[in-house]
């Protein structure tokens, strides 16, 4: 899948999982155990195609106050699911 230019994501409000990442500066693997986690929400429009919600991204960042705490946000998930291990 060919990447858009971040700009780019201003304008969609709807980003793939790869794409939230890139947006909000974080690995994809994050994105995809917030999403199993249930932080954030998407739709599956199809078998193979999830959609997250870039507003609602936005506010759940804001919420966290990211983007300057999205590291330690993923350091404290990744020491709660290795205790859960």
């Amino acid at each position: 899948m060919a990447m858009r230019k971040i700009q780019d994501y201003q304008h969609s409000p709807w980003l793939r999982p790869a794409e939230a990442a890139e947006y909000i500066g974080v690995s994809l693997s994050t994105i995809k155990r917030w999403l199993r986690d249930g932080d954030i929400t998407a739709r599956k429009v199809s078998p193979r195609i999830v959609l997250i919600d870039r507003h609602a991204l936005d506010d759940w960042i804001n919420q966290h106050n990211a983007p300057d705490n999205v590291q330690a946000i993923a350091n404290e998930m990744i020491a709660k699911i290795r205790r859960a291990l």
